[in-house]
């Protein structure tokens, strides 16, 4: 469409890129830059409509009666030059009723489709797109706490965000996973004994001495290709492969302490004591946890 309106030659055409000024199309075909790209680009949909250049066909005629009054006989050489000028109106008139037998076929009804090289145009149409369209921050830190949330697939993801492959969806989150667990990990703090009792909810008032809620939390992942794995990462309470960790919540509900990974077979007690987090508790300090947590032996040795 853009070879037609723009009247590229067929030397043009046989080049694999073809530059397009930005004065042929009005703003209102170029998308908003976002936060992290700053360069305009244009829409999927954009057809060149300004600076078109005129149909050879086109000749003035404004002033033929002047012409027809001071006409003079042509000599041989001006015989010689029309006849070049007409051979080249007869090429242009072909190429222009070639032209518009193009744009009928492209204007027909939905399914009718001419018979051409479709397979290389909508390839190209797809890496266009592909290059256009980019998430900002925001949305792509949406996104992933919506995959954190809702735990979608990165092909709804891609509907959901507006992006064209899901390919791009699965990179964008994976290459913020480690960066905004960089970030996070900061807000992760062990607080003193003071500020627990300022923020104790009116539940707690019983529970004074309660300085972390512990409890272990599982998360299932996919069945690992290594055998050893496999067998480490098995739970038998969940039934699945999966990845557990300890986690510590004070009373008034503010998440204190994250320890690392371990495979779904480790027991709570094994978690407990690698964790090293009772190094961080002091008598008289109390730790809430589930009756199925038995670590009541490791507590009384260090007086919690």
């Amino acid at each position: 469409m853009w070879a037609i309106l723009l009247r590229f030659s067929k030397e043009a055409l046989l080049k694999k890129h073809i530059l397009v000024c930005s004065k042929h199309f009005t703003s209102e075909d170029f998308l908003l830059p976002g936060n992290n790209n700053k360069r305009k680009r244009l829409k999927p949909i954009a057809i060149p409509s300004q600076n078109l250049p005129k149909s050879t066909l086109h000749v003035p005629n404004s002033d033929g009666d002047e012409n027809c009054l001071d006409f003079v006989g042509p000599t041989m050489q001006e015989y010689s030059n029309e006849k070049d000028d007409v051979d080249t109106l007869e090429c242009n008139v072909q190429d222009n009723i070639t032209a518009n037998k193009i744009l009928r076929e492209l204007k027909s009804v939905g399914t009718q489709v001419a018979i051409g090289n479709i397979k290389t145009s909508f390839l190209s149409f797809i890496d266009t797109i592909k290059r256009q369209h980019t998430l900002c921050l925001k949305e792509c830190i949406v996104m992933v706490f919506v995959k954190f949330k809702q735990g979608l697939s990165f092909a709804i993801l891609s509907i959901l965000f507006n992006d064209f492959f899901a390919e791009s969806c699965r990179l964008t989150y994976n290459s913020l996973i480690p960066q905004l667990a960089c970030i996070f990990k900061s807000l992760i703090y062990w607080p003193s004994r003071q500020d627990i009792l300022s923020n104790t909810p009116y539940c707690f008032e019983q529970f004074t001495d309660v300085r972390v809620v512990l409890d272990c939390t599982e998360i299932s992942v996919q069945r690992p290709k290594c055998l050893t794995c496999r067998i480490k990462c098995y739970s038998n309470y969940k039934s699945t492969f999966t990845l557990i960790f300890l986690i510590g919540i004070s009373p008034g509900g503010l998440i204190t302490y994250i320890s690392k990974l371990y495979g779904g077979r480790t027991s709570d007690k094994a978690i407990f004591e690698q964790s090293n987090l009772i190094e961080l508790m002091q008598n008289p300090d109390a730790a809430m946890v589930d009756k199925g947590f038995l670590i009541d032996d490791i507590c009384k040795k260090k007086k919690i």
